[in-house]
């Protein structure tokens, strides 16, 4: 079964990026095509990448594509973060957290996002557990 964060737009689930990238050495960029109507009446695309899964996400960058453009987040423009730009400095998501992402995109017509990083599956043998008192 594959694993990877989950992708919400407006806060329905259209799907998973990252897939089987479950290793530094399998670091690549990777796409997931978002449905235009998902965008609103502002021309605002909201997305949330989301680990829902025991593992641990490294994103070393995220952008989105709309009818061929590459556009950047609204933040990156003003407080470039990790993922912004790809350059080794990831950013970290740890079960349970979550990245909130906003691009302006208009009357897009094709929508897709772009992601690269990789993912690493927790074992036992990295779960700590604190002793019952």
């Amino acid at each position: 079964m594959a694993a990877c964060p989950c992708v919400y737009v407006s806060g329905e689930l259209v799907g998973e990026i990252l897939r089987n990238l479950r290793a530094p050495e399998l670091e690549q960029w990777q796409e997931l095509s978002i449905p235009t109507a998902r965008v609103g009446d502002d021309g605002v695309l909201s997305v949330t990448l989301e680990e829902t899964k025991p593992e641990v996400t490294h994103l070393d960058g995220v952008y989105l594509e709309v009818d061929g453009e590459r556009v950047g987040r609204e933040s990156c423009l003003h407080t470039p973060a990790a993922w912004c730009e790809v350059d080794g400095d990831r950013h970290v998501l740890s079960p349970g957290h979550s990245l909130e992402l906003r691009f302006r995109v208009g009357n897009a017509r094709n929508l897709m996002l772009w992601a690269r990083g990789y993912y690493v599956p927790l074992t036992q043998s990295h779960v700590t557990v604190s002793p019952q008192q």
